[in-house]
C-alpha cells in the first residue's frame, strides 16, 4: 500500500531453515566461547582444543577454520561462554539466509559450504 513503510525483519531462530527431518536429529547443544555476538544463522567453526564454537574463520588454524554448524538462535556476548543449539547434521538450509564471517571470500564460502555439505548440510 501507498505511503507505507515496509517491515524489514531481522535476524531470529530458525529463519534459516528450509527443512530437517527431526530436531533430535539436526540440533545438538553446543558451547559459544565468550566475546562473541553471533546471528542466527551464523556459520560456525570449532575450536579443537576446547571443542567450543566461533564464526566459521578461513584464516584460523585451530579448528575454526572447518564449517562445523550453523547456529539455530542469535548470540549476545555476556562476557562468558554460552550454551546454545546449532544444526550440526541433516538438514537444509536457506543459502541467502545463513551468516558468512565478514570477508570471506566467494572461494571461501564455496569451501565452507562443501564442508557443510559433508555433515549433510545443505544450502538450497
Amino acid at each position: 500500500m501507498a505511503g507505507q513503510t515496509p517491515i524489514v525483519e531481522g535476524n531470529h531462530a530458525g529463519a534459516h531453515i528450509v527443512d530437517e527431518p527431526s530436531k533430535k536429529i539436526s540440533r545438538k547443544k553446543i558451547v559459544i566461547l565468550a566475546g562473541v555476538t553471533l546471528k542466527a544463522g551464523s556459520v560456525l567453526g570449532q575450536i579443537t582444543a576446547s571443542k567450543k564454537y566461533v564464526e566459521v574463520n578461513p584464516s584460523a588454524s585451530n579448528g575454526s577454520q572447518v564449517a562445523a554448524a550453523v547456529l539455530f538462535d542469535n548470540v549476545i556476548d555476556n562476557g562468558a561462554d554460552q550454551e546454545a543449539i546449532a544444526h550440526v547434521r541433516h538438514c537444509a538450509m536457506n543459502k541467502l539466509e545463513v551468516v558468512w564471517k565478514a570477508g570471506m571470500t566467494a572461494g571461501e564460502i564455496n569451501t565452507a559450504t562443501g564442508q557443510l555439505d559433508a555433515l549433510d548440510i545443505a544450502l538450497c
